[in-house]
């Protein structure tokens, strides 16, 4: 049986389900203490979950320490009541085992009538620019980037 939050939850992704559903960008429901309520089909297959996907595991999970604690610290910014959005490079690690660079955005959802307050994250790929910056940065020290 699903709790009040799950449920309601549930009735929020229902409401904006084609937007949430079939965007490009990972995008998560996440309560105050940082456990995924939700996440769409994008944020799944970054993250290379298989089922049961992401829902229920907390971000300290996908974190590698010290990341874990920045993403922690940003989600406990963004719950405060006037917690403006905060957006954050951040180390994770894949169901898979495999370690990407993502741009997260968090903001605080206030709540309404089914959902109680939690924090919307957007999750971008951003690897692909790291990896240009470690070889840029290479070249420019004269050696070579790693493998």
């Amino acid at each position: 049986m699903m709790n009040v939050k799950e449920s309601a939850s549930s009735t929020l992704i229902e409401r904006r389900d084609p937007v949430f559903q079939v965007a490009g960008i990972g995008l998560a429901l996440v309560d105050f203490e940082g456990r995924i309520l939700r996440a769409n089909p994008a944020l799944e297959r970054l993250f290379e979950a298989a089922d049961p996907g992401l829902a229920g595991m907390h971000l300290h999970e996908l974190c590698p320490p010290p990341h874990a604690k920045v993403c922690f610290d940003m989600i406990q910014e963004v719950s405060l009541d006037d917690g403006a959005a905060q957006a954050q490079e951040l180390r994770v690690r894949t169901a898979t085992g495999r370690y990407l660079w993502v741009h997260v955005t968090a903001a605080r959802f206030m709540g309404d009538d089914e959902l109680p307050p939690c924090i919307v994250l957007s999750v971008h790929d951003s690897s692909d620019y790291f990896e240009l910056q470690e070889e840029m940065q290479a070249r420019a020290e004269g050696r070579a980037a790693r493998p």
